[in-house]
């Protein structure tokens, strides 16, 4: 029996605001069967004309407007994801939120077989935090770099490999699951997603 093959990946943005008020500012992917990794790209993209970053998101990544000036544009970027993740498992921490930004950049539909860490950690431990440095911490795992997409996409694997045993023994498919829940309301909802009100 094959294993499945996922692209895990992330995306540091300009802000939260999809809709063109923010973009994507760096992409991380690895692609794994959690045993080997067969791959990994990491993407810096230029800012769109008359964009700055804000002080925030400078303090939050540690990232420049200078460490963009010779970045792909972002629908170049978002075409090198997504040849890159073709025929696999999409992972994201919040797969709503980098999705939302997937779409946005290029309007096609969204990955057809996805699994968001969140939602796994979520039915797993229900009543535990489900924010990616929480779980980094409960878990063991050293999250230096947080908020810089290689070190979020090298933490969510982590969180995948812990966590997808512990759903598949209980008998949870999370595959395409999300949560619409008070802690983080969904602002977008991802194609062929399969949404749990809570």
């Amino acid at each position: 029996m094959t294993k499945p093959i996922y692209t895990i990946f992330d995306f540091e943005t300009s802000g939260l605001n999809k809709n063109h008020e923010d973009q994507i500012i760096e992409i991380a992917a690895l692609r794994t069967d959690l045993e080997r990794d067969f791959g990994a790209i990491h993407l810096s993209v230029q800012l769109e004309e008359d964009r700055e970053l804000s002080d925030f998101i400078k303090n939050l990544t540690g990232l420049q407007e200078a460490d963009l000036e010779h970045g792909l544009s972002e629908w170049k970027a978002v075409e090198i994801l997504r040849s890159f993740m073709y025929d696999t498992i999409a992972v994201a921490h919040h797969y709503p939120f980098d999705s939302s930004f997937l779409k946005e950049a290029v309007p096609m539909d969204d990955p057809r077989n996805f699994i968001c860490t969140r939602v796994l950690v979520k039915v797993c431990e229900p009543e535990a935090s489900a924010s990616l440095k929480d779980v980094a911490l409960r878990i063991g795992y050293d999250l230096t770099g947080h908020h810089r997409a290689g070190n979020d996409v090298r933490c969510t694997k982590e969180i995948l490999k812990r966590y997808l045993p512990i759903a598949a023994e209980r008998g949870v498919d999370v595959k395409n699951l999300i949560i619409d829940d008070k802690e983080r309301p969904l602002s977008y909802i991802p194609d062929f997603a399969n949404v749990y009100k809570k």
